[in-house]
């Protein structure tokens, strides 16, 4: 999948998930999913989209390191671009370490420790951002090795 394919699904997967679990106010009108202010819904967009796009990090030409101009040859950074290769060199290249449920519950851990009180909504659309990233990419060829370490195997869901 590319970028903007994970940009819908984590934003469209975080506004759903707040709907459901009711996190921000809503309005008392009969189309109850709309918020009271478009402002948290804008925070949970953006927050979902970080953590749609943040798996492929290990990726050379992925969204995230071209617009953060880190890719290799691109952006103002992008002379620093051996720099993520080694980063995706130690996490195993691409669909490897961030594409597995260790790597999803240690960052879940980090974020919801160390989120302020008041922000743990958008700490959670940014894990279920995440998370859909993981789970989109399972339903491309090739899968993702999401028991990683206990098995290598990648899992898919096509298959």
């Amino acid at each position: 999948m590319n970028g903007p394919q994970h940009i819908i699904i984590g934003v469209c997967s975080a506004i759903a998930a707040n709907h459901f679990t009711r996190v921000l106010p809503y309005s008392p009108l009969p189309l109850a999913f709309v918020p009271i202010s478009p402002l948290p819904m804008a925070l949970i967009s953006g927050a979902a989209l970080v953590g749609a796009l943040l798996p492929d990090i290990d990726h050379n030409n992925s969204t995230i390191r071209v617009k953060t101009g880190t890719a290799r040859g691109k952006g103002p950074l992008g002379v620093f671009g051996w720099i993520g290769g080694i980063l995706a060199a130690a996490l195993g290249g691409h669909r490897a370490f961030t594409h597995t449920g260790l790597c999803f519950a240690l960052l879940a851990w980090a974020v919801l420790h160390w989120t302020p009180l008041g922000f743990q909504a958008y700490a959670l659309a940014f894990l279920v951002g995440y998370a859909s990233h993981i789970v989109a990419d399972m339903l491309t060829e090739g899968g993702v090795p999401l028991l990683w370490p206990l098995s290598s195997k990648r899992i898919g869901l096509w298959r």
